[in-house]
């Protein structure tokens, strides 16, 4: 009976020592293919315990400079103040965290976590989702939604203004006709003017909406450049400033003369406004794999990071002069062409880099 009861029992320590490895197993996998951020941290200490290899990818350390060391001394938590109890709060939480990568890049996460007891030890099972170019294109959807109700709000009531402009411009222009007016001329000369940058303003408003349309036939970007480099080096001798050209053979891309020759002029004017006397603005295309790039390369000061998310933005603007609605007119031909823009910018000046992709034609 004794020998029966002993086998029973060792059987039923067999069944559990095989249920626990193929638990550790599965835990195993789980914790390193998931394709979330997966680490475990030491609740005596903060020390890493171990991290998946989503982890390791996503912020570019390898598995020997983490093990070991605490999150303190990693400076991997950007969010949280540099204390144990700021990080062992934010647990159960779900929220959102802000981190930073080995090449000290922020990125933004939805941490999740809780704790686990392994061997009598506690350890915070942390989960990590890399939100960072969700967060981005939310706030671009958001962007390019204000940019279209504007274009639409402008698209309504446009022509109502445009038309009694044009007749008081029409009124105007008669009277400049009459010598007994003559004295006047002056002054009706700088009222036509501001006829004039009032349309244009609308002419702007309009230009905002995503639905505006187009006439689209094949383009080549270097060709409308050429054709504008007399307009362009002249707005750049005005400004005391120079135009580089740096033009590879590109394909053609299927879009509006009109809209691309404005988004060229809007981004050349643009960086000579923020370059120094004497210096260049570079005017650049290249081929990236099959996709057709502008660039527009300034020689300023930058843009600070405290106003780089407002470019593009209506209305906005750090010059003295000017509407606000340039670059968010060049944001507005963007996207109607199907194209992308991104802004690269450091002490040592700005680029402006619009990628047409190769199903645009």
């Amino acid at each position: 009976m004794k020998r029966k009861f002993r086998r029973l029992k060792q059987n039923r320590l067999m069944q559990l020592e095989s249920a626990l490895r193929s638990s550790e197993e599965r835990f195993y996998k789980v914790f390193h293919e998931n394709p979330a951020m997966v680490s475990m941290i030491s609740v005596l200490d903060g020390v890493y315990f171990d991290v998946n290899r989503s982890w390791l990818s996503i912020t570019g350390y390898k598995r020997e400079e983490v093990i070991g060391r605490s999150i303190f001394e990693l400076d991997f938590l950007i969010s949280f103040n540099q204390s144990r109890d700021g990080f062992f709060d934010e647990t159960n939480k779900g929220s959102e965290i802000i981190f930073q990568t080995k090449d000290k890049e922020r990125r933004i996460g939805l941490q999740s976590s809780s704790i686990i007891n392994i061997d009598r030890k506690d350890y915070v099972l942390a989960i990590t989702y890399d939100i960072t170019d969700k967060k981005k294109m939310e706030k671009e959807l958001s962007r390019l939604d204000r940019l279209n109700l504007i274009g639409q709000l402008a698209g309504g009531i446009g022509h109502e203004i445009r038309n009694p402009l044009t007749t008081v411009k029409g009124f105007l222009q008669l009277m400049h006709r009459k010598d007994e007016l003559y004295d006047f001329h002056e002054y009706i000369d700088l009222m036509i003017s501001e006829l004039d940058r009032a349309n244009s303003i609308i002419t702007d408003f309009l230009s905002l909406s995503k639905t505006k349309n187009m006439f689209q036939s094949p383009e080549n970007i270097n060709s409308i450049i050429q054709k504008m480099f007399p307009l362009l080096r002249a707005h750049a001798f005005a400004a005391d400033k120079q135009i580089d050209l740096v033009l590879d053979t590109v394909s053609e891309i299927l879009g509006d003369e009109k809209e691309l020759r404005q988004l060229i002029l809007n981004l050349v004017q643009n960086g000579l406004d923020a370059s120094l006397p004497r210096q260049f603005v570079t005017i650049k295309t290249y081929m990236d794999e099959s996709n057709v790039v502008l660039q527009i390369i300034d020689r300023g000061k930058g843009i600070p990071k405290e106003i780089l998310d407002k470019i593009g933005t209506p209305f906005f603007t750090t010059k003295d002069h000017g509407t606000g609605l340039g670059l968010a007119v060049c944001y507005g031909v963007v996207e109607r062409h199907r194209a992308k823009i991104r802004v690269e910018t450091s002490e040592k000046g700005t680029s402006f880099i619009i990628v047409f992709p190769q199903n645009n034609m």
